[in-house]
């Protein structure tokens, strides 16, 4: 997924990269490793003691929407938030942000369209069919790409522009 918004980043030449939720940031250090760059997560003490001269942004706090970024990555994220549209709705408060490429698990790659009950990873609020995923996300972007990334892990990418 990284790699792929990788060729979108410099096909669409575009400046700058945000990633909600970046973890250990180790794949957006390796993939972005000459681009303008920054991360957002719950708690940034380890990135900035890992990497001290990287730009990291704790999410709770606003000041990454002003981050000078073309590109919004959010990687096996938004199925950790309680409230998925409100979580969209933050997203675009990033002005700047012209592309947006998520990925999330199908959940039909895991159990059954018909399994409506709670995901089987307790960490997951929600998860999303590969129809159900799009149709969230039309919602709010226009949906250039959607495709399954890793059949083995399970997970779907949809990349969206800004309406």
């Amino acid at each position: 997924m990284y790699a792929f918004a990788r060729s979108l980043y410099d096909e669409k030449k575009l400046s700058g990269v945000l990633d909600i939720g970046c973890g250990s940031a180790f794949k957006l250090l390796a993939n972005f490793q000459n681009a303008p760059k920054a991360g957002a997560e719950l708690n940034t003490d380890w990135l900035k003691q890992q990497y001290p001269n990287e730009t990291w942004f704790a999410f709770s706090d606003s000041s990454w929407k002003a981050f000078p970024a073309q590109l919004m990555i959010c990687a096996d994220v938004i199925e950790h938030v309680p409230n998925p549209d409100a979580f969209v709705e933050d997203l675009l408060e990033h002005r700047e942000s012209k592309y947006f490429v998520f990925s999330t698990p199908d959940r039909n790659l895991d159990t059954s369209p018909w399994k409506f009950g709670p995901p089987n990873n307790e960490a997951h609020y929600r998860e999303w069919t590969f129809e159900e995923f799009e149709g969230f996300l039309s919602r709010y972007f226009r949906v250039v790409h959607h495709s399954i990334s890793n059949h083995e892990q399970r997970t779907q990418m949809l990349v969206a522009e800004r309406k």
